[in-house]
C-alpha cells in the first residue's frame, strides 16, 4: 500500500478536454496529490465534486497542488471550489497564477488566483437562481415550517 505517500498525476500537452475525476475516488491510501494538468483543453475541473471540502476526497486524499496553465478555462461556478482552496492552501496557490480563465472580456487579470479570489470569494453568488439569492427562499421556509407546525399542534 502506497498509505502516506505523495503521488503526481501529470498529464501535458495533449487534447483531452476532461480530466476523469472519477479516477481520483479511487485514491484510498494517498495522502496527498499533485495534479499537473498543463496544455491540454481542458475548460472544467472540480477533483473531488462530491464532498464537503473540494480539496479533500472522502478518503482523505489531500488536494496538495494543481497546475492548469495551458487550457482554456472557464471560470465560472462549476469551479468556484477554487475560491476555497485558495483560501485553506494559499501556499500552493501559486500554481494557479500561471493559469489564465478564457473568456473574462477586457480583464486585466484574468489568472484562476485573482478571479478566484475576487469575483468567486465564498462563492455566494453561485447560489444564485433568476437573479434571487438563496437567502431570500429561506425566510418562505421558516413560515411554511411555522405553518405545518401549528397544523400539526392542531390536530393533536
Amino acid at each position: 500500500m502506497l498509505r502516506g505517500y505523495r503521488v503526481q498525476i501529470t498529464i501535458q500537452n495533449t487534447s483531452i478536454q476532461e480530466f476523469p475525476t472519477s479516477l481520483l475516488t479511487t485514491l484510498g491510501n494517498i495522502y496527498f496529490l499533485s495534479l499537473s494538468l498543463s496544455n491540454n483543453q481542458i475548460r472544467s475541473i472540480n477533483p473531488f465534486k462530491n464532498t464537503d471540502q473540494p480539496w479533500v476526497n472522502h478518503h482523505g486524499t489531500i488536494l496538495e497542488a494543481i497546475e492548469l496553465m495551458g487550457n482554456p478555462l472557464q471560470c465560472d461556478c462549476a469551479m468556484a471550489w477554487v475560491s476555497e482552496w485558495i483560501q485553506a492552501s494559499s501556499a500552493n496557490a501559486h500554481d494557479l497564477e500561471q493559469a489564465h480563465c478564457e473568456h473574462q472580456g477586457a480583464s486585466i487579470n484574468s489568472s484562476l488566483t485573482y478571479v478566484y479570489s475576487t469575483k468567486y470569494l465564498n462563492s455566494s453568488h453561485c447560489y444564485q437562481s433568476n437573479g434571487q439569492s438563496i437567502n431570500s427562499v429561506l425566510p418562505l421556509i421558516l413560515i411554511l415550517w411555522v405553518l405545518l407546525f401549528v397544523l400539526w399542534i392542531d390536530q393533536k
